[in-house]
């Protein structure tokens, strides 16, 4: 019975310790999380240029996420397209085989109208948009979130991962704020 009884608490323990690793994981995410947002935040508010807060933003975010390749769409005040206006990434030349897409059109116009995240396999249904330079570069995954401000959808953030697995719910937070700030800027300057 005692040897039982030392078994369970064993088994406990350990199920415990299992919990708090996560958990002390968990934590540390969000730590370095917040503090890239802290950092963005402190970008967009000191830089009046956009192009300047959009190449800085779009840097940290793919730096800190390893991401391969990002690109921020936006759609100019009186237009009806949303347009290619930043590219960052080494190998990979495009994400999108267009650099305009109207409200509605692929998976660009699709997260803007919708403001709602979009995640594209390659070779999935949505892949049709998809430039044969990413897929060579081996990307699996296209992440598309919506910028918005108070007057609707401005812009899309895509990012591209190598893995065919969806961004965890912190990454998927992290940049969900991210572009929520990024409206504010866009709309604001």
């Amino acid at each position: 019975d005692t040897l039982a009884a030392y078994a369970a608490v064993a088994i406990s323990n350990a199920k415990l310790y299992q919990q708090l690793t996560q958990r002390d994981r968990v934590l540390t995410q969000r730590n370095e999380n917040l503090a890239l947002v802290n950092d963005l935040a402190a970008t967009m508010a000191g830089s009046p240029d956009i192009d300047q807060t959009l190449d800085k933003v779009l840097t940290q975010v793919m730096e800190y996420l390893h991401i391969q390749c990002g690109e921020i769409f936006l759609k100019p005040e009186d237009a009806k397209s949303f347009s290619l206006v930043l590219h960052r990434g080494d190998k990979i030349t495009h994400i999108w085989t267009a650099d305009h897409f109207h409200s509605g059109e692929g998976v660009v116009g699709l997260t803007a109208i919708s403001n709602q995240p979009h995640f594209s396999l390659v070779n999935g249904e949505d892949s049709s948009y998809i430039h044969p330079d990413a897929v060579k570069n081996g990307v699996h995954l296209v992440a598309s979130f919506p910028i918005a401000g108070r007057g609707g959808p401005m812009g899309v953030l895509c990012v591209t991962s190598r893995e065919s697995r969806q961004p965890d719910e912190l990454d998927m937070q992290l940049l969900s704020a991210i572009c929520s700030w990024l409206g504010a800027v866009v709309e604001n300057m």
